[in-house]
């Protein structure tokens, strides 16, 4: 029988981080998968402690550099790679990013068929774009294509069956990062975007609760709870001044006892319950997010579409 496996990037700036998310994966979920980092321009010495804990390690050779946008380091793109034929060995892959706390069992996401993620804090598959008049045509390209009002999922934290991959899945995602190289934001994620246009599945939102935007004020909050506490904004969990660093280094300071030999049971399993409160707060969060971003995306299109007409 295939195995599942847990998944993250690391590079030799953010070890610390890898052990954290590991180490919260092991204790706090009870993942009893493999483990695997895919590796980006990490010497051999740094990797030396996964590999004697029995992580897999991936080396990622750099894909898709002199991509315009803030988030497109080349580091991103290596998420890529997971859709890649080799990865079919493994039954249900887990991404992680590595700006999470894991605070119990990950079990449903190893039940997901297809491809599933939460929903992007901006919400709107625009957002996850870029306009200028260099780009014009590329844009135009893209809007022709593809509804930019459907939702847009977050890449921080995603999973899916590896039946979804075919021959042509990798060099596919590969051809999407190349013709839009000029107008994507968000590097990896806009390009997913585009792959799974209207064929992905919503994720619980216990998976995905944002803590730096869970208030309706957009502010940071230090009382939420979730099962995946993802800091996709300011505010790293790993900064002494944040109210969630004591947590975050309480999973780091256990990392060394990780033992893939012996795998605890999850330190907490959410019931259905509790699963639809979780549920109830996360819809009406983004609704409340969105309702300036929407105001701000309506005028934005005005102006847009003005543009596109001259």
């Amino acid at each position: 029988m295939k195995k599942d496996l847990l998944v993250t990037l690391a590079t030799g700036r953010n070890i610390e981080w890898t052990k954290q998310l590991f180490s919260s994966a092991y204790f706090n979920a009870g993942w009893k998968g493999d483990y695997m980092i895919l590796a980006y321009d990490m010497p051999e010495e740094k990797l030396s402690w996964f590999r004697k804990k029995g992580i897999l390690v991936k080396k990622c050779r750099p894909m898709a550099t002199g991509l315009a946008g803030k988030s497109n380091d080349p580091i991103f793109f290596s998420k890529l790679y997971l859709f890649s034929e080799e990865f079919g060995k493994w039954r249900n892959i887990v991404y992680l990013d590595s700006d999470i706390l894991i605070r119990g069992s990950l079990g449903d996401l190893t039940k997901v068929r297809g491809f599933a993620s939460t929903l992007d804090n901006m919400g709107f598959l625009l957002d996850q774009f870029m306009y200028s008049k260099e780009n014009k045509r590329e844009f135009l390209d893209l809007r022709k294509n593809y509804d930019l009002r459907e939702n847009a999922f977050c890449a921080g934290v995603f999973a899916f069956n590896t039946d979804i991959i075919e021959k042509g899945t990798f060099d596919g995602m590969k051809r999407l990062a190349k013709k839009y190289s000029g107008i994507l934001r968000f590097g990896d994620q806009s390009v997913l975007n585009l792959y799974f246009y209207k064929r992905w599945q919503r994720l619980p939102g216990a998976f995905g609760v944002l803590a730096n935007y869970a208030g309706k004020d957009l502010k940071l909050r230090e009382d939420v709870d979730g099962i995946i506490l993802h800091f996709a904004g300011p505010r790293k969990p790993w900064d002494k001044n944040s109210g969630y660093y004591r947590e975050w280094k309480g999973n780091l300071d256990r990392a060394d006892r990780i033992d893939l030999k012996r795998i605890p049971g999850p330190s907490r399993v959410w019931t259905a319950e509790e699963m639809k409160k979780q549920e109830r707060e996360f819809r009406s969060r983004p609704r409340q997010i969105t309702k300036e971003i929407l105001l701000l995306l309506k005028l934005n299109a005005l102006e847009l579409h003005h543009r596109l007409r001259k």
